[in-house]
């Protein structure tokens, strides 16, 4: 049972409390209480109106940057009993947090946590006694900016299907850099994180050429040697098929292909068009060696005068050569020429295959021009006729 005086009770008194029988408990409609009930007790030798004391108030460090600990700590004493401590903390720019202060040795109470937000922040200690008596006292620490590694990274805004690209940025920090790291996720969706070479302050890697025509994200992270981190933005960078290319893809089993899902063997036709300039681009879909040649005399040997690249593995090979010749032609992989192998059509142009008789027509067209022109002249030479009355 607790009871509330309507007055400060003397020291050092003995009072007799009662409960008659009209008292109910909370119950509802309420239980009332069998017999009356009485007890007695003495007040202490002094009435406590003293609050807790406050002493020794201390932010360990003073200054202090964002994102490390920071310990706010003060004796706290009390003439009866302290019955809690609890730190006030307003933030630069409006906002407060309020937690408990833990216990440590002797009277001392302290909290120690990170702060986030820059600039000075003002805090509070508030104490309580067991008689519900409060006080308090307070202080101020300052918090800067962390001393974060500085990331300069601008990667390109696209690369060509089956090239490598090559990821640089500069990372500099005030003491040292113990490591940086590029976190990319390729065009098949696999994330990597992997540790960037570098030479002074200049930090790089070489992503694998990319087989499929997508986006990659890609950010660069690093850490100080005081254990400070700092990472950039995500950045996408488009994976795209060059330009006025005609781009296939190759695979030792299954043949050729407009892309890495639907090869074939034979491979798809690729038509041109006589006297052309073609542009080829291979890519190896499953990473082995292979080429491309145009086996213009059907021999299964790539000759000196038949179109050919460099082998493509873990990078593209590219090719442009003019289709001078009109034809169906082979276009194969010299190590795999069974499976690897595929038509070239080189077309007539539209005006040799449309319009046969247009030369004929165009030579008929001109000696009549000039049989007219001959007339003519002769006609004015000669003169008009007289008039005849």
């Amino acid at each position: 049972m607790t009871f509330n005086p309507t007055a400060n009770l003397a020291a050092s008194t003995q009072y007799r409390g009662l409960v008659n029988v009209s008292a109910r408990d909370d119950s509802d409609p309420g239980n009332a209480v069998g017999s009356p009930y009485t007890w007695t007790f003495t007040t202490g030798n002094v009435l406590d109106t003293e609050p807790p004391t406050i002493a020794g108030v201390t932010a360990t460090p003073t200054t202090q940057v964002a994102g490390s600990p920071l310990n706010v700590s003060a004796t706290v004493t009390d003439n009866v009993g302290v019955g809690g401590v609890w730190l006030e903390v307003q933030a630069p720019g409006g906002g407060a947090t309020n937690a408990s202060m833990a216990r440590g040795p002797g009277d001392t109470y302290f909290l120690e946590r990170a702060y986030s937000t820059v600039g000075i922040h003002q805090f509070t200690i508030w104490a309580s006694d067991t008689s519900n008596l409060w006080n308090s006292a307070g202080g101020a620490f300052e918090v800067t900016p962390a001393n974060v590694p500085t990331i300069e990274f601008a990667p390109p805004m696209s690369v060509d299907l089956g090239a490598p690209l090559n990821l640089t940025a500069t990372v500099t920090h005030s003491v040292a850099i113990a490591e940086a790291r590029l976190n990319f996720t390729d065009t098949e969706g696999v994330n990597r994180n992997v540790s960037m070479d570098s030479q002074g302050s200049s930090y790089w890697h070489v992503v694998p050429a990319q087989l499929r025509a997508r986006s990659m994200s890609v950010f660069v992270w690093a850490r100080g040697v005081d254990g400070n981190v700092n990472r950039t933005p995500v950045r996408t960078v488009s994976v795209q098929a060059p330009a006025g290319y005609v781009v296939l893809y190759g695979n030792t089993n299954s043949g050729w292909g407009f892309g890495p899902d639907n090869l074939s063997s034979p491979g798809p036709t690729v038509r041109v068009t006589l006297g052309a300039t073609v542009n080829v681009l291979i890519l190896s879909a499953d990473r082995a060696p292979h080429n491309f040649y145009v086996d213009y005399d059907g021999d299964l040997v790539p000759d000196m005068n038949e179109p050919k690249t460099v082998d493509a593995r873990d990078t593209g090979a590219r090719i442009t050569f003019v289709a001078d010749r009109e034809g169906t032609f082979s276009y194969r992989c010299e190590y795999h020429l069974s499976v690897m192998v595929g038509t070239l059509v080189v077309e007539p142009t539209p005006s040799a295959a449309g319009f046969p008789w247009l030369p004929v027509a165009v030579g008929i067209l001109a000696v009549l021009l000039a049989v007219a022109a001959v007339v003519m002249i002769r006609r004015r030479k000669g003169g008009r006729p007289p008039r005849q009355d």
